[in-house]
């Protein structure tokens, strides 16, 4: 989960300076756009989500494919590979969500293997609907702890990506019990420009 959220929130940040100059419709369809904050309870209508996620931050296309290289403060580097797959499940809070498959792995040996559940609502916000994980330690499987679905034990969905994100706007991504919760924020990275070239600080530009 953290590589990913991580992932999310960098392209957000790479992309809030373009949001932040955004028109007043925009604006207005953010308002009606509400995102959860904190541990509240959201009902979700099936009705208003689809598996075509089409956000600009972080489109889904089926077949679509990132590969991220994480290196450890001990230089350990894994590789993470990141795809959508044409699979959808409906999760037990009625919503259908696509299905993306998130292999890490180092020296070539699996380390965490994982389907994310991800669907769009009629905003364009993607909402982070549960994962089915398993870690392994020296190639074998050792865990599927990290694994909930929203409307399962009280595990609740949230937001991976928000439709319009905003300087100091804070969402939840997910929450499952006992509370265990992930939130994240949205920031505007220090830039600096000269000739229309940009450098950013703290943020990765894809």
């Amino acid at each position: 989960m953290d590589a990913r959220a991580l992932a999310a929130t960098a392209v957000v940040a790479a992309g809030v300076m373009a949001a932040v100059a955004g028109s007043s419709t925009a604006g207005a369809a953010a308002a009606r756009c509400v995102v959860p904050r904190g541990t509240e309870r959201i009902r979700l209508d099936p009705a208003d989500f689809t598996t075509r996620i089409t956000n600009p931050w972080w489109p889904m296309k089926v077949g679509s494919m990132w590969t991220y290289r994480e290196t450890a403060p001990d230089g350990t580097v894994q590789r993470d590979v990141v795809t959508v797959l044409p699979r959808t499940k409906v999760v037990a809070n009625g919503v259908t969500a696509r299905v993306v498959h998130d292999a890490a792995t180092e020296d070539g040996e699996p380390v965490e293997v994982t389907d994310d559940l991800y669907a769009q609502d009629r905003c364009g916000n993607v909402w982070y609907l549960g994962e089915a994980t398993t870690e392994y330690e020296n190639g074998k499987p050792v865990s599927t702890e990290g694994s909930f679905e929203a409307g399962v034990k009280g595990a609740q969905a949230g937001v991976i990506v928000p439709a319009h994100p905003r300087p100091g706007l804070s969402y939840r991504q997910a929450m499952r019990r006992p509370i265990r919760r992930w939130t994240s924020s949205v920031f505007v990275p220090r830039e600096r420009s000269q000739r229309r070239q940009v450098e950013y600080t703290n943020a990765c530009v894809k």
